[in-house]
């Protein structure tokens, strides 16, 4: 007797500029793929995705509303990034879908060209193995959203990108693997993030402002209509004053500064902290109601 194969709806966020994918071509190599249809039952849809940080908001929320729409007809979801917006896009989606109670598992090619998913599709590799993993990975009962890339399993908003390894892109921020992918998948045994009814809130203010480590405070404009500033340097409470006019701050720094708009975060991964910022400034511009939320920890983005 044949056991019946999962569901699994596989999202691909096409970032090619010119040569676009269509959903029917992927869907094509999908069944052409033998190991892909010993896995699981496949269907495929491409959503586009250009590499603009002023897009990354609404591509979320497309592909988030993609995932509410399919909910009740597929078991386990698999999302395909580019490679250099893989952790926003995981950790963004984490946030707006909590409590999915469906595998939510995301990958890439580790191909970084512009063109990488067409030339992962048409000269098969690339973005193939990754998939495969993804694929079992997503007909297990793993508990919360998840990236695999090489042979490991990340929690997604605690990835962070590392350069050891021409295999394992990823690893885990201050916490242990989810699991490794070794002759088989296996799960690490470990206190996995409560389970909570499905609560799924897919917006996001894209209207920040990010001052890095390039950016000469002295010479900063910040441009009107900004929701929120971001920083990953160190800020003065003269400039506090000057500048955020009422706007939250968000700090990803290790130093301090006591201002009322200021609030301090570095228990997070650099990613997992923008998106979730700009998460709950969709949600309420309360400077002390966004500092409480950006302490709570709602999907394990604080670690253990």
């Amino acid at each position: 007797m044949e056991l019946e194969q999962k569901k699994i709806s596989i999202l691909f966020l096409d970032s090619s500029p010119n040569l676009s994918l269509d959903t029917a071509e992927v869907q094509k190599w999908l069944d052409q793929q033998f190991e892909i249809g010993l896995i699981a039952q496949t269907t495929a849809e491409v959503i586009p995705a250009p590499l603009s940080p002023s897009a990354s908001g609404e591509i979320w929320q497309k592909v988030a509303e993609a995932i509410i729409k399919q909910k009740e007809v597929t078991e386990a979801f698999v999302v395909i990034a580019h490679l250099e917006s893989l952790l926003t896009t995981s950790a963004a989606l984490s946030f707006m879908l909590q409590g999915l109670d469906k595998p939510l598992i995301f990958t890439s090619s580790p191909n970084n060209t512009a063109y990488e998913h067409i030339e992962a599709l048409t000269k098969d590799f690339g973005i193939r193995a990754n998939l495969l993993n993804a694929l079992q990975v997503a007909t297990m009962d793993i508990p919360e959203p998840a990236i695999v890339f090489g042979n490991r399993i990340i929690r997604a908003t605690r990835a962070i990108r590392t350069y050891d390894s021409s295999i394992n892109l990823f690893q885990s921020f201050q916490t242990p693997l989810l699991g490794n992918i070794d002759f088989g998948v296996h799960l690490s045994e470990q206190e996995n993030i409560g389970p909570v009814g499905f609560q799924p809130m897919p917006v996001f203010e894209h209207k920040l402002f990010t001052l890095d480590v390039l950016s000469d405070l002295s010479q900063v404009t910040v441009p009107e209509g900004v929701k929120g500033i971001i920083s990953r340097i160190p800020l003065t409470t003269a400039w506090m004053e000057q500048y955020a006019k009422g706007r939250p701050v968000l700090i990803w720094s290790g130093s301090t500064v006591n201002h009322p708009l200021a609030i301090q975060v570095n228990q997070m991964t650099w990613e997992t902290a923008v998106v979730k910022f700009g998460w709950i400034l969709a949600q309420t511009q309360d400077v002390a109601q966004i500092r409480q939320l950006m302490l709570k920890n709602f999907i394990g983005e604080l670690g253990e």
